[in-house]
């Protein structure tokens, strides 16, 4: 993964992923406000994957099978791999709507994931 993929990762999956771990947050966002943030999200986050898968699928059989081969594999699997959140829309509106703690903290969390299995790959 290059410099600008990362620093894509980070501003437009990152930051968000961040943003919604924050149960406070959650409370003052609506759930078209989250859907969009994801929706913007997960789309980079695939732009991302599939071309680091592309640029795998291009490399020679030799060079897939070295060190940089391996590290493009291993970074599209990562980011294909993702959990992604998929809250229920009824349910989270009215966890925010009645700023349920539980339900939105659940729904944090699903984020927490996804942002510790992005950050992983972002590192690697």
């Amino acid at each position: 993964m290059n410099k600008v993929q990362r620093k894509r990762l980070g501003s437009e999956v990152i930051d968000v992923l961040t943003e919604l771990t924050d149960v406070e947050a959650l409370k003052g966002m609506t759930y078209e406000e989250i859907d969009s943030k994801l929706a913007g999200a997960k789309i980079t986050l695939d732009e991302v994957a599939s071309e680091e898968r592309e640029k795998f699928d291009n490399m020679s059989e030799g060079l897939q099978a070295g060190p940089t081969g391996q590290k493009l594999s291993d970074a599209a699997d990562g980011l294909e791999g993702v959990t992604w959140p998929s809250p229920d829309e009824d349910d989270l509106k009215k966890a925010i709507k009645e700023e349920d703690e539980d339900a939105l903290q659940a729904f944090a969390d699903e984020c927490q994931t996804a942002l510790d299995e992005v950050d992983s790959v972002c590192s690697a």
